[in-house]
C-alpha cells in the first residue's frame, strides 16, 4: 500500500514539473500569434487604427479624462493619463498581436491587431 501512495506522490510531482514548466515558456514565449501591425485606440466607442511602424505621440480626450500614447519603434503605451491608478501607464510597452491597454476610468482601448486583410476569427458552416 505505501508503494502505491509513493508512486501517486511522484507522479503528482511529475505533472506539477510538466504544468509549472509548460507556463513558464508560454510566458516566456508570449501568449500570442507574434507581434502585430496596428494598434486599435478605442476612445468612448470611436475607433482609431494607426500603423505600429509610424512613430508618433497622440493627445486623446474623453469626456472622463485626457492623456498621451506614444507609438514607437513597433510599440505603444500609454504616455500619460490623468486617471486616479495609472494601471495603464504602469502597463509599459505593447506590440503582439493580442496585447491590450485598457484605461477603464477614462474609457480607453488600445490593442494590437495583425494584418486586416483575410483574418478570420472563426469558421461556421
Amino acid at each position: 500500500m505505501s508503494s502505491i501512495l509513493k508512486t501517486v506522490k511522484i507522479g503528482d510531482g511529475v505533472s506539477f514539473v510538466f504544468v509549472m514548466g509548460f507556463f513558464l515558456v508560454l510566458a516566456l514565449v508570449g501568449w500570442s500569434g507574434g507581434e502585430g501591425s496596428w494598434v486599435e485606440i478605442r476612445i468612448e466607442g470611436r475607433r482609431y487604427r494607426y500603423p505600429l511602424g509610424d512613430d508618433r505621440v497622440m493627445v486623446w480626450q474623453s469626456t472622463h479624462g485626457k492623456g498621451k500614447i506614444e507609438i514607437k519603434k513597433g510599440k505603444v503605451r500609454m504616455l500619460e493619463s490623468d486617471c486616479p491608478d495609472h494601471i495603464c501607464v504602469k502597463k509599459g510597452w505593447i506590440f503582439r498581436k493580442g496585447d491590450a491597454i485598457i484605461c477603464m476610468p477614462n474609457h480607453v482601448v488600445v490593442e494590437i491587431l495583425g494584418e486586416t486583410k483575410g483574418e478570420w476569427d472563426g469558421v461556421t458552416e
